[in-house]
C-alpha cells in the first residue's frame, strides 16, 4: 500500500528499507531529527564545575525550553504530522521495542547526560538512582503536557494559556527546579 501511494515499485522500498520493521526504524529516526533537542551549551562526556549551580540552572532551562517547545507545539503553528509523530512515541512509551533503542539513545543521550550533570551540581547529596529518577520526572514533566493533550482537554477543558509559549515554559523550569532544590525529599 505504502508502494503504491508514493508511485514506486515494492522493490525499491525492499530494497532500501528491508522490510516493515526498517520502515518503522527509518520513520521514527525521521521523527527524532526533527524534535530533537541537542543542548546547545551541553557537550556529551563534558562535566559541569560541581560549584556552578547558576550553570546547571541555566543548562536546564534551557533543555525545558527545547522539550516544552517539542512536546507542546503552539497551537498557531501546529505541524499537521504532529498527531502522527504523538502516536508514534505514544506508541513506544511503555514497552520500546529493541531495535529503537541505538537510534534513540543517539539522539536523546546529550539531553539525558546534560539533565544528569545538571541534578548533580544541583543536588550532590543524591546518589545516582535517586538522580536518575529525578531527571526521568523533569523530562516527564514535560514531556506529557504535550503526549496528553488530548487526555487533558477531556479532564481540564480547554482553558486559554495563562501566559506567553514562553511563559509557560517557565513556569515548568521554576515547578521542576523547586524539586531540585538542595537538601533532602520530605518524608
Amino acid at each position: 500500500m505504502i508502494a503504491l501511494k508514493a508511485g514506486r515499485p515494492l522493490s525499491l522500498l525492499s530494497h532500501y528499507f528491508k522490510n516493515k520493521e526498517g520502515l518503522y526504524l527509518e520513520v521514527f529516526k525521521c521523527v527524532l531529527e526533527s524534535s530533537a533537542h541537542h543542548p546547545a551549551a551541553f557537550t556529551p562526556g563534558k562535566r559541569l564545575d560541581p560549584q556552578d549551580r547558576q550553570g546547571a540552572i541555566s543548562l536546564i532551562r534551557e533543555q525545558i525550553h527545547l522539550m516544552f517547545e517539542q512536546a507542546v507545539p503552539k497551537a498557531a503553528l501546529q505541524n499537521p504530522l504532529d498527531d502522527y509523530r504523538a502516536r508514534l512515541w505514544v506508541q513506544e512509551l511503555r514497552t520500546t521495542r529493541p531495535s529503537l533503542h541505538p537510534i534513540i539513545r543517539q539522539y536523546l543521550n546529550p539531553a539525558v547526560e546534560m539533565m544528569q550533570s545538571c541534578i548533580r551540581v544541583l543536588r550532590p547529596d543524591l546518589n545516582e538512582s535517586q538522580v536518575v529518577f529525578l531527571g526521568i520526572t523533569v523530562m516527564g514533566q514535560v514531556v506529557c503536557h504535550g503526549m496528553m493533550s488530548g487526555l487533558n482537554k477531556v479532564l481540564w477543558g480547554d482553558p486559554p494559556p495563562f501566559g506567553s509559549h514562553f511563559q509557560e515554559a517557565e513556569f515548568l523550569v521554576d515547578f521542576c527546579l523547586h524539586g531540585l532544590r538542595a537538601g533532602t525529599p520530605a518524608d
